[in-house]
């Protein structure tokens, strides 16, 4: 079952029969920590806002860009930019579901493409920005002083570390009007109690500030196999970890944003791939490239995939491992891809998309509507022969005993009831393209015509495909089918398996639809 964004037509493939479907579903739609999924390119609370669209800090600085948590009365918000200038978005998120962004080194320079008017000798090129608020929704509230009164905590990092380790400075909120007299009277204090930051923009309610590594110059040290600090220049090239954390007073973890920036070049002692966020991933996943482009192995070489005719090879998110890619993509069927609105704690992308059938939507760029569709479509791109040297054919791969596996949830409610299927080489029933086939748990094919070559294979999926599978009544025996594409929350996962089942790429998103 292929579904191409620009056909008036699909073909469906061989469809098996399926009565029933197991509960293998290796995650689920919350965080075991139950922490607050974070949200990308997203705006700060109105209680953090001058009420024009501007930040408490500073003059004229946007509330928009931001990544942030909440939770109940509290919001935890983060951001990376120029410094003087534009605001900038993760370019990935690991399996920790640590945000990674890509800055230049050195110091502040005129660049008029990103907004920054001038040159400074003294400050880096890089700025990261904090908001804490605890004004949240409707009320009363507790204020900041009542908050750390109560032993609550408002806890900030920065790592001082430019290699591959994590060596935070590490900084905790304290209420001091004596020695920050204006805004939220917060300083930061080290574990010394010395007053690191002194100077928080605010209310009673909010503290904000923005950082430079430009501060932190007499800390970072640039040459750990040295005794003491050794010092370089501002804005080296490194790996800088940023952590931000609310904690109750009971020590529960209340909201926790992790960014890590990769300054210039990166680590000097990173290998391959700590680039993509290995600093801290237990898994040693590669991170998940947001927005990217596909390897040129799985496009047409004039910046569309292969499947379809004219889908475009941009826009998607990517993992790369060796000589393995992994991309898959969520968009408006016939429409527009979307990037994910928030991420988790385990590095799952979200989604918001429009429920039951496609509908003509010009701002999407959906041309029309079509009764048997559901709106929103997913796809994937398997590819093992990425970069020089020779590589696996998908033949050969699956053949040694690796896997291409890919679970689509059947279940709209908050449990995940997966439709498990498996990638099997059958140039008998695919003659074309890669010669792929997705069989289910009892071999039965489900999808039949990916396209592709001998090295990728991809395809784009509807929920409309599913809907006889689809249960919106769980209380009730058997299936229990609804509208095409209800209302719900759908995880959809896609996995490159090596032969001795060490997991080489994963990537798992979550469908919102209402």
């Amino acid at each position: 079952m292929s579904d191409h964004n620009n056909n008036d037509h699909d073909d469906h493939g061989h469809r098996g029969h399926h009565n029933h479907h197991e509960h293998h579903g290796r995650r689920h739609h919350h965080d075991d920590d139950n922490l607050p999924l974070t949200f990308l390119n997203a705006t700060v609370d109105p209680t953090a806002t001058d009420g024009n669209g501007h930040i408490l800090n500073g003059a004229g600085n946007s509330a928009s860009g931001w990544e942030i948590q909440t939770q109940g009365a509290f919001q935890l918000a983060t951001d990376v930019h120029y410094r003087q200038g534009d605001i900038v978005q993760p370019f990935a998120v690991d399996h920790d579901g640590t945000l990674i962004y890509h800055m230049p080194a050195g110091q502040q320079v005129a660049d008029p493409a990103h907004n920054v008017p001038a040159d400074t000798g003294t400050h880096a090129a890089t700025s990261f920005d904090y908001s804490f608020d605890t004004g949240v929704g409707p009320g009363p509230h507790q204020t900041i002083q009542q908050f750390l009164a109560s032993g609550g905590q408002f806890l900030f990092n920065i790592d001082l570390d430019p290699g591959t380790g994590n060596d935070p400075l590490q900084l905790h909120a304290v209420y001091d009007p004596v020695h920050n007299l204006n805004g939220s009277h917060v300083v930061w204090e080290d574990s010394h109690n010395h007053i690191v930051i002194a100077d928080d923009a605010g209310t009673d309610f909010v503290t904000q500030n923005s950082q430079n590594l430009g501060f932190y110059r007499s800390l970072i040290d640039v040459d750990p196999h040295h005794h003491g600090v050794q010092t370089g220049p501002i804005g080296p090239d490194g790996q800088f970890e940023i952590q931000e954390q609310i904690v109750a007073p009971h020590h529960n973890v209340i909201a926790d944003v992790h960014s890590e920036l990769i300054i210039g070049t990166g680590a000097p002692d990173a290998d391959d791939n700590s680039f993509c966020g290995n600093k801290h991933d237990d898994d040693n996943l590669p991170a998940t490239l947001l927005n990217a482009t596909l390897d040129v192995t799985a496009t047409d070489g004039h910046g569309h995939i292969l499947n379809g005719g004219g889908n475009p090879a941009a826009g998607w998110e990517i993992q790369n491992n060796g000589s393995f890619q992994l991309a898959s993509d969520v968009h408006y069927r016939q429409g527009d891809t979307v990037q994910p609105a928030a991420v988790d704690q385990d590095g799952t992308l979200y989604y918001n998309m429009r429920a039951g059938t496609q509908v003509a939507d010009s701002l999407h760029h959906v041309p029309g509507a079509d009764a048997t569709h559901a709106a929103t479509n997913f796809d994937f791109s398997f590819d093992t022969g990425v970069g020089p040297g020779t590589h696996q054919t998908i033949q050969q791969f699956l053949a040694s005993g690796g896997q291409f596996l890919f679970n689509i949830d059947l279940d709209p409610g908050a449990g995940n009831d997966p439709l498990q299927l498996h990638a099997v080489y059958d140039p008998v029933n695919n003659a074309g393209g890669s010669h792929v086939v997705w069989q289910d748990d009892h071999h039965n094919i489900v999808i039949a015509d990916d396209a592709g070559n001998q090295f990728v294979t991809q395809n784009s999926q509807n929920l409309g495909f599913y809907r006889s599978l689809i249960d919106v009544d769980p209380h009730h025996h058997g299936v229990q089918t609804g509208a095409i594409s209800p209302t719900g929350t759908y995880d959809i996962e896609e996995q490159i398996v090596a032969p001795h089942h060490d997991v080489l790429a994963d990537i798992h998103s979550v469908l919102l639809l209402a």
